[in-house]
């Protein structure tokens, strides 16, 4: 493949105004597509922060909300447990009312 002389190479305005009009609808794209692409990575972290939490409703009764972890819920009551599995807190109802208590 032969590449012509330079000076059968210039350019004129029209030539100049194509090529820049040309650029310009190409700089729109590529912005509009890196937009795209951010919303697209924004959803999906959104995605997967709400994922591990979950509405649960039965009905006659108030929605509740489970988050995904280490937790325990037992019955009339909730217990809070460090990472080991060790009973620190329980929220419980007696028959003198709520109870908190705090272990060691």
């Amino acid at each position: 493949m032969s590449v012509p002389p330079a000076e059968t190479c210039r350019m004129d305005s029209a030539d100049h105004r194509a090529l820049a009009a040309r650029l310009d609808r190409l700089e729109r794209e590529n912005r509009r597509m890196k937009q795209a692409g951010s919303l697209a990575l924004l959803s999906m972290a959104a995605v997967l922060v709400i994922a591990p939490t979950s509405v649960v409703k039965k009905e006659g009764e108030a929605a509740t909300t489970t988050i995904a972890g280490p937790r325990e819920i037992e019955a009339k009551g909730f217990v809070l447990v460090d990472p080991m599995g060790k009973k620190r807190a329980t929220l419980q109802m007696t028959d003198q009312g709520p109870e908190l208590s705090l272990l060691d």
